[in-house]
């Protein structure tokens, strides 16, 4: 196993919870500023928000 994979072992869960967090505060925010909030649309443009990051990252990370 290399240094990278055992230091991702040691800080997946962590990592997983942070992107939780973002997505669920985000979540959070939708429903305090909108009314009638659908929470599954919100999820779904949040997520799709949180894809594009991730998309960015990588290009400019692993290119």
């Amino acid at each position: 196993m290399r240094f990278e994979e055992k230091e991702l072992a040691k800080q997946k869960e962590e990592i997983q919870r942070d992107v939780y967090k973002i997505f669920k505060n985000n979540l959070d925010i939708f429903g305090w500023d909108i009314p009638e909030n659908d929470s599954k649309k919100s999820a779904s443009l949040i997520i799709e928000a949180m894809e594009e990051a991730i998309k960015e990252i990588k290009r400019v990370y692993l290119n």
